[in-house]
């Protein structure tokens, strides 16, 4: 079902028009969306500006995006592949492979760190729920997610250096920081799952590009899907733009984005130059690579020949909430503002319920999707059964256009 996923003749009506008018009025530089159901494409289209002050390029199926916070759920995936083969448990403490965290404190206003009460498990950094924070300027806030941009700790420059830094180093600097909260007491968007590719190296005695590869990459025939862009594929990467503040006419309309300038390199994206492996924010991948993973997603992760990816115990644990309810009805909402009635699956899959529906009930579950701090993002549907993915390139950016897109199939689908 999946390999490859022709871009044939669209078999849905799909116009979505406000995806370009946003073009046309200078908000989006550009995007690709493509629809599939279970057996394939349905409908693809993409657009960009043209003839403006800043050059725009298309892009198509085979560019090349990087996925920023879209990097989670190939990771966290990941993890439950080898918890299913028992590499380690998922309430394993992080510990029992990187010890350093045995003795990590929580931050204190008053510099007098405090102890946890419990150790930081694996499945605390599939759920976000270590206590750990993300660097500042990938949008963390707080004074850890300071202390983590002061020190390099998966930020911007960490992932767009001057120099090839390998994931034992970046965790060797987290585990100086202190945690900005007991493991276990709230939700907290975070690096927790850069710290879970660690644990997935100490555990298999393999690199972390390894393990994707082999276990991800390679048996779904998705080449592109990396920690850094082969040279090769470097002319296919997609510029990364940022909202400027000075806006510049154009005839019509105002261009509100230029070309992103804050790495500390001057690269056009990341992972086409060293920099740190960032198993939850590095990742490269190409349009069509993405529609394929989708695709496997929707047919409940399962391989062209039909061999399933995870066994039936653990399939569970990709659509269903693992934030519990001490955690309050909206815990997302304090790190992610546009996930206030959500829930988080094990596969980092923000799961949205139909209004006063029942998380425990799948039937309740309105749609599925994750989001990336470029605008990208990727969505199940199975009411439907249908899935998309929306690729632009605007950092950052404060739309999410994921639920519009859905209600747009959907009414097109009738």
């Amino acid at each position: 079902f999946f390999l490859p996923v022709t871009y044939a003749e669209s078999r849905l009506s799909f116009e979505a028009a406000f995806l370009d008018e946003l073009v046309v009025q200078g908000h989006l530089p550009g995007y690709r969306v493509a629809l599939v159901n279970e057996q394939g494409m349905l409908a693809q289209k993409g657009n960009h500006y043209k003839n403006g002050i800043v050059p725009v390029e298309a892009i198509d199926p085979t560019s090349i995006v990087s996925l920023f916070s879209l990097s989670k759920p190939f990771t966290n995936l990941l993890a439950l592949k080898l918890a299913d083969e028992g590499v380690f448990r998922l309430d394993d403490p992080i510990s029992m492979y990187l010890p350093a965290f045995e003795s990590v404190k929580i931050h204190s206003d008053d510099d007098q760190p405090v102890l946890r009460t419990r150790q930081i498990l694996i499945s605390d950094l599939l759920r976000h729920t270590a206590g750990l924070s993300q660097s500042s300027d990938l949008q963390g806030w707080g004074p850890v997610a300071q202390y983590y941009r002061d020190n390099d700790i998966f930020g911007l420059n960490c992932l767009a250096g001057s120099s090839i830094e390998n994931l034992s180093e970046s965790v060797l600097r987290l585990t100086k920081a202190p945690l900005q909260t007991d493991p276990g007491e709230r939700f907290s968007y975070s690096v927790g799952t850069d710290l879970l590719g660690r644990v997935m190296e100490v555990a298999t005695g393999k690199t972390f590009e390894a393990l994707l590869t082999k276990y991800i990459a390679a048996p779904l025939g998705i080449d592109t899907l990396t920690t850094r862009v082969s040279e090769s594929n470097v002319e296919r990467v997609v510029q990364l733009y940022e909202p400027m503040i000075k806006t510049y006419p154009v005839p019509g309309a105002y261009q509100r984005y230029q070309p992103f300038s804050k790495f500390e390199v001057d690269v056009i994206n990341a992972g086409i130059q060293p920099g740190c492996v960032s198993p939850g924010s590095g990742l490269t991948a190409s349009v069509d690579n993405l529609v394929t993973f989708v695709s496997f997603l929707l047919n409940d992760l399962r391989f062209a020949d039909g061999t399933p990816f995870l066994s039936d115990s653990t399939l569970p644990l990709v659509f269903s909430g693992q934030l519990a309810k001490e955690l309050g009805k909206s815990p997302m909402r304090r790190s992610i503002a546009y996930s206030r009635q959500d829930n988080l699956s094990m596969a980092s899959l923000a799961i949205r319920t139909a209004k006063e529906g029942d998380l425990a009930n799948p039937e309740d579950h309105d749609f599925y999707y994750w989001s990336g701090f470029s605008g990208s993002g990727l969505w199940i549907d199975k009411k439907t059964k249908t899935g998309g993915v929306f690729i632009t390139q605007l950092y950052p950016s404060d739309r999410f256009l994921i639920p519009k897109l859905i209600n747009e199939t959907r009414a097109n689908l009738k």
